[in-house]
């Protein structure tokens, strides 16, 4: 069984690891080095370090697990473009069977990565958006439809369906479409993963005087409340997600809170444990005067498929 580390553990790690790479000479910027700890301001320069160190480590540990990733990604592409070819059926099934494996772990792997290199980036104000004028509830729509065909496709088991509401047909407004893709990916398989099997997903918008307004629904195992404070920080976890038939350490809610508000917007849960929980992401009203970038919407529509795979990639599909 693969080892999960706790809040507490992992954090320990990457503070450890800081401070090694710290007190082995390790500059941290032109004017950080080993005198940095000296004098009134110890323990705050201390701590500043330490949080520089750990978001390259973050950035570093990224990057290097990206490039050999995507070697396996297109190797495991190529052999199964080759074993279309073959007709030993068979043969063939065994081998696809395998190929699947490494793409879905490369995918889980290649997740981790793009989470540590963009919460790095968003810490480092690196991260930016691209706006575009587009019907918004049209757009989510699609995504629904596009995961509700990967769940029949490769989570069948599970039984579940994302069902979508809106009370208005049309709300124009102007957002980056990758970002609200990444948003309601990550809320969305976070339903699918603690949510009961057999049981749908609920997502609607709606509107008031001054936003528009997108829940995500489920009656999966909920949180408790001691737990829902800490839930939008990187690598926490609640108690009964020790047991959760689902990896992941935690960073994507910390990442969807901040791109949330990035783009202006607010972002809140309400749960009750053993019932469910719900996610309300509340958006301004805002349409971009220089309306620019119309090929995005191909461009990330053809990108969508490859993002809800890597998204969906650590929840398992089996009974019970």
């Amino acid at each position: 069984m693969n080892k999960v580390y706790s809040k507490d553990s992992l954090g320990l790690l990457l503070n450890t690891a800081a401070e090694y790479t710290f007190f082995n000479g390790i500059n941290c910027g032109e004017h950080i080095g080993r005198n940095t700890f000296s004098g009134s301001n110890n323990n705050t320069m201390h701590k500043e370090v330490l949080t520089m160190l750990k978001e390259g480590f973050y950035s570093n540990l990224g990057h290097e697990l990206r490039t050999p990733l995507n070697v396996l990604l297109a190797s495991a592409q190529l052999i199964e473009h080759k074993l279309s070819k073959i007709n030993n059926d068979e043969f063939s099934m065994v081998l696809k069977n395998e190929v699947t494996n490494i793409k879905l772990n490369s995918f889980r792997l290649l997740k981790l990565s793009n989470n540590f290199i963009d919460l790095a980036e968003i810490h480092a104000k690196n991260f930016f958006l691209k706006y575009d004028n587009y019907n918004i509830v049209e757009w989510i729509e699609s995504l629904c439809e596009d995961i509700n065909r990967y769940l029949n496709e490769f989570l069948s088991s599970k039984d579940m369906t994302i069902i979508f509401d809106t009370s208005k047909e049309e709300i124009m407004l102007s957002f980056d479409k990758a970002i609200i893709d990444r948003i309601l990916l990550n809320l969305i398989s976070n339903s699918i993963k603690f949510n009961r099997n057999n049981s749908d997903i609920y997502v609607k918008i709606s509107v008031n005087e001054k936003h528009v307004i997108i829940s995500v629904k489920d009656y999966g195992i909920g949180i408790s409340k001691k737990d829902i404070q800490s839930i939008f920080y990187g690598l926490s976890y609640n108690e009964n997600q020790m047991t959760k038939p689902a990896e992941g350490c935690g960073l994507g809610l910390e990442i969807t809170k901040n791109l949330v508000q990035m783009n202006g917007g607010e972002i809140e849960v309400k749960s009750t444990l053993n019932i469910g929980t719900e996610v309300k992401i509340k958006l301004p009203f805002f349409k971009n005067e220089n309306d620019v970038s119309s090929y995005i919407s191909s461009k990330v529509l053809y990108n969508r498929q490859y993002r809800i795979k890597m998204e969906l990639s650590d929840i398992y599909d089996y009974e019970g």
